[in-house]
């Protein structure tokens, strides 16, 4: 490993901090956050994996036929082809998967708490999550109606209609709105929306990341725009890897992605396999606190990000004043 390819201590703190270039975007309101499943995992969300697993107890409860050694042949199965596998046998009903995404109140007061220091943020939030929390973070019932992002309206359209559909479209003046670019497990009653159904098999995700399919357009679209990666895991990566080639990529994205202190000297490895991506990787110490680490981090930029809008805010406020009496002197010389 070569001198530049060493990390810091400063590099590698618990809370980072904001690149510049990263806070002016913010700011500026020219930035999409993408949240994965990392976030709602804080609250004890089932992971993509732990939710597999639910689906396959449910399977066996009602296939007495099921022997310990295809159980344990299907658990050790990848969580799509597992959930595709269950979901076939079971049909699929969304109060089922509803209930499987519930967690405790406490829990959900949790949750509401870390989706707030992303609501500081004030800028369009797209999410792979089927829970309801980063909306019920920013909403309220009665602005329902008018902030919720329609992505499936697209669905019934003429594939060829599909290649027309522009991030500008979906996300005019995205500020506080949200996609569930998956679909989503709940109702916030009578928004005028016919919701897509979550996508959860193979099938579903092939058929949404087809070549003119709605999800893949969508985020070529979308990757157009400054991205800020939050709790993206790998699996979920996987996916957005193959959306938009890195060579039509405008501009930088970002990635906020916790190590552990014996993970370290692999921090090079994924800024260069990033770097490629063209996504700046924003790596923090989890040692630790473990995953948890990336509520605190949203804490701090969270914080951060409101001390940095009340000091632009007086700093305008400031200019604002001195025009005045400026303006007031000479009206006083005129007179």
């Amino acid at each position: 490993m070569g001198i530049e390819d060493k990390i810091t201590e400063f590099e590698f703190l618990e809370n980072p901090i904001i690149p510049p270039e990263l806070m002016s975007l913010i700011q500026d309101g020219e930035i999409i956050i993408f949240i994965g499943n990392g976030v709602s995992r804080l609250a004890e969300v089932p992971s993509w994996d732990k939710l597999a697993l639910k689906y396959l107890h449910k399977y066996k409860s009602v296939s007495p036929q099921l022997t310990y050694d295809a159980f344990e042949k299907l658990k050790a199965t990848k969580p799509l082809r597992l959930l595709s596998i269950c979901i076939k046998r079971l049909g699929f009903n969304i109060a089922q998967l509803a209930e499987f995404l519930q967690v405790s109140k406490d829990k959900e007061k949790q949750a509401l708490k870390i989706y707030g220091y992303i609501k500081d943020f004030k800028t369009g939030y797209i999410t792979t999550n089927y829970d309801p929390f980063m909306m019920d973070a920013i909403y309220t019932p009665d602005d329902l109606r008018n902030k919720e992002l329609e992505l499936l309206k697209f669905i019934n359209k003429k594939e060829d209609a599909l290649i027309e559909v522009g991030f500008d479209d979906a996300m005019i003046r995205p500020q506080n709105k949200i996609l569930y670019l998956h679909g989503k497990a709940f109702s916030k009653g009578n928004t005028g929306i016919n919701d897509m159904l979550p996508i959860l098999t193979q099938a579903d995700y092939m058929q949404h990341y087809r070549e003119k399919g709605t999800g893949r357009i969508f985020l070529r679209d979308v990757f157009k725009q400054a991205v800020l990666f939050i709790g993206v895991g790998m699996d979920e990566f996987e996916i957005l890897e193959h959306i938009q080639p890195p060579s039509t990529i405008n501009g930088t994205h970002y990635i906020l992605h916790g190590f552990s202190e014996y993970e370290k000297c692999i921090i090079p490895d994924f800024r260069d396999y990033y770097k490629d991506l063209k996504i700046q990787l924003i790596p923090f110490n989890k040692s630790r606190n473990g995953y948890h680490q990336l509520e605190h981090v949203l804490r701090e930029w969270s914080t951060t990000i409101r001390h940095e809008r009340i000091r632009k805010f007086e700093a305008i406020k400031n200019q604002v004043d001195i025009i005045s009496k400026i303006d007031g002197l000479q009206d006083e010389r005129s007179e």
